[in-house]
């Protein structure tokens, strides 16, 4: 599980939910982004509007705990440009806020409105266009399983997104960063991107802030965990990488291509075609079987716990359905945590089972550094053999 330090992080007081509908028009709100994090009060609403003042928060002369707050993290100077001094806790408050005010909108017709209007932002990103529709349906159908699995998908494609507008606006010559974390660091692509987005981006998902992506991705929280407010307001960060996307090249893609684009997209495919033979065999030789196979895997393993069974039959539906890239984004973090929680099992390592504020957390694959994080599949644990392990 996340440790109590993001628990409180995600369930930051929502107060902001009103105020945030001063951040749009009357029809659909679309948050300004520069706003969000920092904007100096109104007169007569209070020291916390729809973003957090830095001149209120700079007057503890930097301790946090002191002034009752309680809590001394604050967000890397470097991402604030020198505007001033705030505290963690606020900014994911402040963000949690406006996608309080988002989820109101989206939630009074499912987003039918907000798609529709806003079709062409999505059209230039990889999947988005054909697969947002369903995610927001999902999102808003009252279970907390389809929340999860839709945010899985939409970290997803955020990341592809930035990949995206990276290889039209990235320093020529330079390879495209394959860490999320270097993508949102690479000045040349921030520029890019409406002014305060960037650091709005940063705080969800750089380890320095909330770390949301890798907190569900790599299967630390349950559905019951994650508030849909975040949903919504990644959503409408996505929107706006595509609009960046479509201001770089310096066009509006029409309509109908939307047709073509979707015509090759992924949601049927044929991944994992090229695995080994054994895998192969095994993988269809379970999807020969009848679905009454699923229901009982789920039923006498162990290995899956109850907070997740949901989240693995929606992923054994959608490989069954031809959707294997879909049922793998679903599967993969209840895999992680299953294995994870054998590797402290077997390894008597407790602490490993929690996402510590600050630290490298225990993960399946420690891509790109793998010298600092524990892989729950390495050969060693603190010097000892990984028990886990035959």
């Amino acid at each position: 599980p996340a440790s109590a330090d993001y628990a409180a992080l995600l369930a930051a007081p929502a107060e902001l939910a009103a105020a945030g509908r001063a951040l749009g028009n009357q029809e659909v709100v679309w948050p300004s982004w520069e706003c969000v994090l920092v904007r100096e009060p109104q007169q007569g609403v209070g020291s916390v509007v729809a973003g957090v003042s830095p001149s209120a928060l700079s007057q503890s002369g930097g301790d946090a705990a002191s002034d009752g707050r309680g809590d001394p993290r604050v967000v890397p100077a470097e991402w604030l440009d020198g505007c001033g001094r705030i505290l963690l806790a606020d900014a994911v408050a402040a963000l949690r806020g406006t996608g309080c005010a988002l989820d109101g909108e989206l939630k009074r017709d499912v987003g039918a409105s907000f798609l529709k209007t806003h079709a062409a932002l999505f059209e230039g990103l990889p999947h988005a266009a054909q697969l947002l529709p369903g995610l927001v349906q999902e999102a808003f159908c009252g279970d907390p399983t389809s929340v999860l699995t839709a945010f899985c998908v939409l970290c997803v494609l955020v990341e592809t997104g930035l990949h995206t507008l990276w290889r039209e606006v990235g320093p020529q010559g330079e390879q495209c960063p394959q860490l999320l974390r270097d993508l949102l660091l690479c000045p040349a692509l921030m520029e890019q991107l409406p002014r305060g987005l960037g650091l709005c981006l940063k705080v969800l998902f750089l380890p320095a802030g909330l770390n949301i992506r890798n907190l569900v991705l790599h299967g630390f929280l349950a559905p019951l965990e994650l508030p849909r407010e975040y949903f919504a307001l990644v959503l409408f960060a996505l929107g706006s990488l595509g609009r960046a996307h479509l201001s770089s090249r310096g066009t509006v893609l029409p309509a109908h291509v939307v047709a073509a684009q979707a015509a090759g997209d992924a949601t049927v495919s044929d991944w994992g075609s090229d695995l080994p033979l054994s895998i192969d065999e095994l993988a269809h030789a379970w999807l020969a079987s009848a679905e009454g196979a699923d229901r009982w895997l789920l039923n006498c393993t162990a290995f899956v716990p109850p907070g997740r069974l949901g989240v693995t039959a929606t992923a054994l539906r959608h490989f069954r359905s031809g959707r294997p890239l879909r049922g793998a984004v679903e599967l993969l973090p209840v895999l992680e945590h299953g294995l994870r929680v054998a590797f402290c099992d077997a390894n008597d390592a407790p602490s490993y089972g929690f996402a510590q504020f600050g630290e490298y957390y225990s993960t399946l694959d420690g891509f790109g550094q793998r010298s600092k994080h524990q892989l729950l599949l390495g050969l060693a644990v603190e010097g000892r053999p990984n028990e886990l392990l035959p």
